[in-house]
């Protein structure tokens, strides 16, 4: 639901950054299944008007139920912008606990805020994120390239998750980067794409055990990389 950008900077040690964008315009749901949603200005115009009246019946609530008529555009305006706000609050929080992991086992993130753009009613939410040159996904990698000491990195990053109080709750293969050096190998692995995160507030230390232990983040990775190097005859 977000859309990813390289961007050029007058930075001496950064010359490329990532420019992460929550903009509900392009969100891939739009165009799935029976009925297509195209954007439209007056519906997100309407939309955000709503919600700022105190007095409508649009509350700035998450998550919102889905409109039950698929002609409501203002109601599935209402319902895309809501969705990227919470996954870009779930991905600036997440960069706020995992801090000491930025960097090392996820990206560094260099700072958050939205972006104004002429002929909408809204700012999407932002975020500036390290720029990693020759990252592959886990699908894409080869698979002889995934070195003990990367998968053991990998698990290190997982686990420390859980112990700063955060799931990343979306183990997907698209979600683990593997960073190929100039001499072919792989020098780094990261997981990235936060959105879908749960974090702790006040839970007993025996109660976010057990919330961690059924979002299986580690887990699911240890699976993702296992049927990676089945591929290649490995396990």
């Amino acid at each position: 639901m977000s859309q990813v950008l390289v961007v050029q900077t007058n930075h001496k040690s950064r010359s490329r950054i990532i420019l992460k964008v929550y903009d509900p315009r392009f969100f891939s749901h739009r165009f799935k299944g029976r009925i297509q949603r195209p954007w439209s200005y007056h519906a997100e115009k309407e939309a955000a008007r709503q919600r700022a009246a105190p007095n409508e019946p649009f509350n700035f609530v998450f998550p919102l139920e889905r409109p039950d008529d698929d002609s409501d555009t203002v109601g599935w305006e209402e319902w895309y912008y809501q969705q990227t706000e919470v996954a870009a609050n779930r991905e600036v929080t997440s960069y706020r606990h995992l801090t000491p992991l930025q960097g090392k086992g996820i990206l560094e993130c260099f700072g958050s805020g939205t972006l104004n753009l002429t002929g909408r009613a809204i700012t999407p939410r932002v975020l500036l994120l390290e720029y990693l040159p020759h990252a592959q996904t886990l699908k894409a990698i080869a698979a002889d390239l995934i070195t003990q000491p990367i998968i053991d990195s990998l698990i290190t990053t997982a686990s420390c998750f859980g112990l700063l109080g955060v799931t990343h709750s979306d183990p997907n293969t698209g979600n683990f980067l593997f960073v190929v050096g100039q001499d072919g190998a792989v020098c780094r692995a990261v997981i990235i794409d936060s959105g879908s995160s749960y974090f702790r507030e006040e839970e007993s230390d025996e109660d976010w055990a057990c919330i961690v232990r059924q979002q299986a983040d580690v887990q699911f990775l240890k699976l993702r990389l296992e049927a990676k190097l089945r591929e290649r005859g490995w396990v």
